[in-house]
């Protein structure tokens, strides 16, 4: 019999994937995509992997085979969305072409650039293919040229099931409680039991457990994001519909002692839709960056104003880690005390302006402040700092 002791953490999982699943299903509707966009032309793209940098497509190519692409239309950012811990969409798709073809795995445009393959050669397929950056992802595989090419069909056949939802089939279970896909299900005929999957006995037990981690309903949900965290019921409303929404919550927990919920929410549901209004490609972004800039966000290292440019710069910066953007972007937290003798500076270049106008250049030198602080401490701190210069100059 199975252990017990696993069915909660693995029935959440799959809960988990499903919803994700539908989510993604959901998507796509909204971008529009619809089965015929995905009768997709598989193409040879050996020639521009000729020189990578991968070693498992030199490997490939040394023993004669090819590297075979093919376009996702509309699929930009969901191949690399995680449906379980440490599993993506695009693990769902390379579980089926080593079932199906045979293959030792495949790439994906929302990992790359990385394993060895550069940005260079991630545009040259896009280029390839036709296909657009900002909208659509793309699939790699190199193998043997038959191989290759039934891996990239049934990619295009488990990406057109996506349209629909969460397939039927048959999955195996990892020691992490997660799952893998294992064969398709079987069909009406088959009437006797499933021969490699010990029995397991429904109990009280199992039903408490299964009634423990049913999803809560929507106006729960609702009410316990407006009552318990205080966010606006217009706020909460955005949050439910967002697709990262078991992401938001999460954070929301984490972090509630520590940051406001209505932060957290409003970096997902104002910040990131603002930013893609604006061409970002932030559904490209892995859920563990975004968890690590909020975290940072958290524990100080960076001011909630320097969100906006982390999360452009990786975005742009596919692979990049937001710690290590702060960096190079030079948005790492100063203390207040740093902050003060920036602006001791600025009164003094301006001393005249401030003694002309007292308060009234308040927004002088916020402009000049913010201008070298932006991103690096809060607007308020920045502003309580002013205001307390200006006073001593002025003595007001």
């Amino acid at each position: 019999m199975q252990r017990l002791d696993l069915i909660p953490k693995a029935i959440h999982y799959e809960v988990l994937r499903q919803v994700r699943l539908l989510e993604i299903r959901d998507e796509l509707a909204r971008r529009g995509v619809t089965p015929r966009d995905l009768e997709q032309e598989i193409v040879d793209v050996s020639d521009i992997m000729k020189g990578t940098g991968s070693k498992v497509v030199r490997r490939a190519l040394s023993r004669g085979g090819v590297v075979l692409a093919v376009k996702l239309p509309g699929f930009r950012g969901l191949v690399g969305r995680e449906l379980m811990p440490g599993r993506r969409f695009g693990t769902e798709l390379a579980d089926y072409a080593r079932f199906w073809a045979g293959v030792g795995g495949l790439f994906h445009s929302d990992e790359l650039p990385k394993y060895g393959i550069s940005m260079e050669e991630v545009k040259a397929i896009y280029e390839r293919l036709g296909a657009d950056p900002e909208r659509d992802a793309f699939v790699l595989v190199a193998d043997e040229r038959g191989k290759a090419e039934k891996a990239l069909q049934v990619v295009l056949d488990r990406a057109k099931t996506a349209l629909k939802g969460v397939p039927e089939e048959t999955r195996a279970a990892n020691p992490d409680g997660t799952t893998r896909y294992l064969r398709p299900r079987p069909g009406g005929a088959r009437m006797y039991p499933e021969t490699d999957i010990p029995p397991l006995t429904v109990d009280e037990d199992l039903y408490r457990m299964a009634e423990e981690i049913k999803p809560e309903p929507v106006e729960a949900k609702m009410r316990r994001l407006v009552e318990e965290y205080g966010l606006s019921k217009e706020l909460a409303e955005q949050v439910i519909s967002d697709i990262r929404l078991d992401l938001i919550e999460r954070l929301i927990q984490k972090h509630s002692k520590t940051l406001p919920a209505k932060t957290i929410a409003s970096i997902f549901t104002v910040t990131l839709r603002g930013l893609k209004g604006e061409g970002v490609d932030v559904e490209g972004i892995p859920d563990e960056s975004l968890e690590e800039l909020v975290d940072m966000i958290a524990e100080g290292a960076v001011a909630r104003e320097a969100v906006d440019e982390i999360i452009k710069y990786i975005a742009e910066h596919p692979g990049e880690r937001p710690r290590r953007a702060a960096e190079k972007l030079g948005l790492t937290r100063i203390p207040p005390e740093e902050a003060e003798k920036i602006i001791q500076e600025i009164i003094e270049e301006n001393i005249e302006a401030v003694k002309e106008k007292g308060m009234r250049a308040m927004s002088l030198i916020m402009g000049k402040a913010m201008a070298k602080l932006r991103g690096k401490i809060e607007g308020r701190i920045v502003a309580d700092i002013v205001r307390r210069k200006i006073q001593e100059a002025t003595n007001q």
